[in-house]
């Protein structure tokens, strides 16, 4: 890793937050903006020391110039969006944060020193395969306002490689860990639900039917990805890069590894019938051999580790 790159990073919610902290432990410098940025959460959970936290209009190629020009940096991390359920929920909204500030950022990337820019995507972009496993070359065919909107804002950067712009695209399965309130993925908000209900001792139920699956990554691995590819300076054919565990959680897993870490949770399943088929897992041996990236949790640790970082009592 180059620890001399000077890094933006687009977006300070959950995601932006945890690579901030990933990218400024690994040695480069650091400034992160965001529309509405949480100082509270971002001095948690984000980078140790002095690290500059802005309010910048995303939307705007004047803002986001004048922040590549002040800071000059030479890397830009995207990270800006809306979740899966809030895209379904207004579709308008996801189009204008999901792609018009990939579209920006695009438009003014080409006109600067950028060198490198990394884009957190999704696993959604695939929608629903038929394959044993989903490698980078599986062809998208998003079935979901989420997919289809981060789809659209990967064709939108891919673009800048013709200008010689090293564009790195990181797609990622279900995330957890801990949120900015009313935030997060449904992954990550059913898993808060799930260790806040079980330290405070509430009868949880989980609906699921037998073929129940999601596959996760904590944010901490994440973060180390993105962080992997803003900085480390390889050559490699390939910029699409699958994050994920590269296996699948049924949900009575799920429910297994919230009764370890949290002795004596009262949880069960509630089983449903299901219309759809399960997702294939991630194959995750690309970003392994091109970053050396492999996540360093597992369910159970990374279970436990969110519950000592959001200060939450087992």
């Amino acid at each position: 890793m180059n620890s001399k790159r000077r890094v933006l990073v687009l977006g300070a919610g959950q995601i932006g937050t945890f690579s901030a902290r990933s990218i400024a432990r690994a040695g480069a410098f650091v400034v992160a903006a965001d529309l509405a940025p949480a100082a509270g959460y971002f001095a948690r959970y984000g980078p140790d020391g002095d690290v500059n936290l802005l309010a910048a209009d995303i939307l705007s190629p004047t803002s986001i110039r004048k922040l590549i020009k002040n800071y000059q940096v030479d890397t830009l991390v995207l990270t800006v969006g809306l979740s899966g359920k809030q895209s379904a929920a207004d579709p308008v909204k996801a189009h204008r944060l999901n792609v018009e500030s990939a579209k920006v950022v695009a438009g003014v990337v080409g006109r600067t020193g950028i060198a490198r820019v990394v884009f957190v995507s999704t696993f959604a972009v695939y929608g629903n395969p038929n394959v044993k496993r989903i490698t980078e070359a599986v062809a998208p065919r998003p079935q979901s306002e989420y997919g289809r909107t981060k789809l659209a804002a990967e064709e939108a950067l891919t673009r800048l490689r013709d200008k010689g712009i090293d564009v790195r695209i990181l797609r990622p399965c279900g995330i957890y860990g801990p949120l900015r309130l009313g935030r997060g993925s449904q992954s990550a908000q059913l898993i808060e639900s799930l260790l806040v209900g079980a330290v405070n001792q509430v009868a949880l139920r989980v609906q699921a039917s037998a073929t129940t699956s999601d596959e996760y990554v904590y944010v901490k691995d994440l973060g180390q990805a993105i962080a992997s590819a803003a900085l480390a300076t390889v050559e490699s054919p390939h910029f699409i890069f699958n994050v994920g565990a590269g296996r699948r959680t049924t949900a009575r897993q799920l429910c297994r590894a919230v009764r370890q870490v949290v002795p004596g949770t009262r949880l069960r399943i509630e089983k449903v019938e299901s219309e759809t088929s399960p997702l294939p897992s991630l194959d995750v041996s690309l970003i392994r051999k091109t970053f050396g990236f492999a996540p360093e949790f597992n369910l159970v640790t990374g279970l436990t580790d969110y519950l000592r970082e959001a200060s939450l009592k087992a």
